[in-house]
């Protein structure tokens, strides 16, 4: 059935008219409504909708601060190299996304069922996120009772061994699972948040991710030393429980037929349409090297600066938590005046110029970061560069890219930010194993790798003024060859379903 997600307060539903949900149509009542597609809001639907759309990413992001703080933190527990820490917990999931991403995304924009187009996407994966998270939390409990139980395995690898190995594939399970609803929750925005409000949406948005950023650093990782367990249970079941109200309260609309499938080609020739398209104009390829240079540097950072705190500085993970959270707390009134900004300045300016702060921040910590207030203050400009990046990232591609192949360049922007993202986090952790885990080089890393972002931030911003820059520019488009009758996305993702 469908879930009766806005009662009295939703105007039109099944029986309206199916349109383009990307599209709002003008609608004539007694009372100021919001179209989206065939949705119709009054002014409490419009703030229902938005109640529980935010309250699903607020305890989204709590529970994906987990594996990222805590796991690198159990593995380093057992010895585990830098190296296999990066490994594990960026390039493994990064892979994993490079494959995935443009399956699931094409195949929900392709779907229609009883629930919609994407909420059968968020639906059946979000209990086994949700038990695969709390596994990993117990993986030291139930390598101990194995090894403790079964022979065989006692003469084959030590309980250490076996702990890692438990860790490092419940982590692979929770990320095969949880692709899903990465790939697909954001898509959710534009079938049911209206256009028009939009801004005032993702402006919330972020404020209600850098909140749980402050929740989790503030209150709940200073408790990891003892309690990691609690934790692990504690976020797993507030996510699923979150996420199985918002598909029950959110509903979707009502959406034209997919474009039907053509003949079909062969999968050589689908996946070289594909590349063609979105990998052949120069403009895209260094337009997707501008995330891809900001995965690079921040992945890394973000997994190994732990780790600075703890063991070059001493401090206590719940004194590196509230160090996170101030960065978080100050960032939080800037998105509300970052919009305009961006609007004003034109969103690669604001990206070019996080990119130059977090470059010069990364030098100058490397240099001068000596004890706990210096860190302080360095964690709290890297938080700004990356609230700025992340203001202008937030609009760079939707006023950059075709919107009427929209989903297919984003899929070939993920797959960059997924190469990056695999290399990364395994090359900090091999240059942090050289240098004997003196994780001060993850600020020198941090600098890199921004400098590079900034240097291709800008060539691009130089390409787009030559395409027309503020007034002319218009996505450049490559032209298809005659025998591509099928659109290449959708052909790629039915060859490998099939």
């Amino acid at each position: 059935m469908m879930a009766p997600c806005l009662g009295p307060f939703l105007l039109g539903g099944r029986n309206d008219v199916m349109t383009d949900p990307s599209i709002e149509q003008p609608i004539t009542t007694g009372h100021k409504t919001w179209r989206v597609g065939s949705l119709v809001y009054t002014r409490a639907a419009l703030v229902n909708v938005f109640i529980w759309m935010l309250w699903g990413d607020f305890c989204l992001q709590v529970m994906e601060a987990v594996i990222p703080r805590l796991v690198p933190l159990q593995l380093k527990a057992y010895g585990t190299s830098s190296a296999v820490i990066g490994l594990l917990v960026g390039s493994i999931p990064a892979g994993m996304n490079f494959v995935m991403n443009p399956v699931i995304s094409t195949a929900s924009d392709r779907h229609r069922g009883r629930l919609g187009r994407r909420m059968p996407f968020l639906l059946w994966p979000t209990p086994l996120v949700a038990l695969c998270l709390i596994l990993v939390g117990f993986s030291p409990n139930f390598a101990h009772a194995i090894h403790s139980r079964i022979a065989p395995i006692a003469h084959a690898m030590t309980e250490t061994q076996l702990a890692v190995a438990l860790i490092g594939v419940l982590t692979i399970c929770f990320t095969f699972f949880n692709l899903f609803i990465q790939s697909v929750y954001y898509y959710l925005f534009v079938d049911v948040i209206p256009q028009t409000v939009m801004g005032t949406f993702t402006c919330w948005f972020r404020v209600v991710g850098a909140c749980a950023g402050i929740v989790f650093n503030r209150w709940i990782l200073g408790y990891s030393d003892k309690h990691s367990g609690a934790i692990y249970v504690g976020t797993g079941v507030l996510y699923l429980v979150a996420f199985l109200l918002l598909v029950w309260r959110v509903r979707e609309g009502e959406y034209p037929p997919p474009e039907p499938l053509a003949a079909k080609q062969s999968r050589i020739g689908v996946i070289k349409g594909y590349m063609r398209e979105c990998f052949s104009l120069p403009f895209y390829l260094k337009l997707f090297g501008i995330n891809a240079l900001f995965y690079s540097a921040w992945v890394p950072f973000n997994t190994f600066v732990i780790f600075y705190a703890t063991n070059n500085l001493k401090m206590s993970r719940d004194a590196f938590g509230k160090v996170l959270s101030w960065g978080q707390m100050i960032i939080i009134p800037m998105f509300f005046v970052l919009g305009p900004i961006v609007d004003r300045l034109h969103p690669l300016r604001v990206v070019l110029a996080g990119f130059v702060v977090m470059c010069v921040t990364g030098f100058l910590s490397f240099f001068f970061t000596h004890d706990a207030h210096s860190f302080l203050i360095v964690m709290i400009t890297f938080s700004i560069a990356q609230g700025v990046y992340a203001g202008g990232n937030a609009s760079m591609l939707p006023r950059l890219l075709p919107r009427e192949r929209y989903g297919q360049f984003c899929s070939a922007n993920a797959m960059f930010n997924a190469l990056a993202t695999i290399l990364a986090p395994y090359l900090c952790g091999v240059l942090l194993d050289v240098m004997k885990n003196d994780y001060r080089w993850t600020f020198m890393w941090c600098a890199v790798w921004s400098g590079a972002g900034a240097l291709i931030t800008y060539i691009v911003l130089r390409h787009w003024k030559a395409l027309g820059g503020d007034e002319y520019y218009i996505p450049p488009t490559p032209m298809p060859s005659p025998q591509e009758v099928v659109p290449t996305a959708i052909g790629m993702s039915e060859e490998i379903v099939n």
